[in-house]
């Protein structure tokens, strides 16, 4: 299983994997396209209310303990 595979065994938000361009022909240096997520980078109110943090520590936990 590769790392862009194992989010879909977990419940975690992640992008999926359209396309890629492994050598460079097509866009001049290696290149993966990716499905967009919804929402937005965290602001500074989500940092000083510290649900990133802890959003990010859960998401991690998830895929730490995901089987391989």
């Amino acid at each position: 299983m590769t790392s862009l595979e194992l989010p879909r065994s977990i419940p975690v938000p992640a992008p999926v994997l359209i396309g890629a361009d492994i050598d460079g022909d097509e866009c001049e240096v290696p290149t993966l396209l990716l499905t967009r997520l919804p929402g937005h980078s965290p602001t500074a109110a989500d940092m000083a209310a510290n649900r990133f943090c802890s959003d990010l520590a859960q998401s991690l936990a998830m895929v730490h303990n995901a089987d391989e």
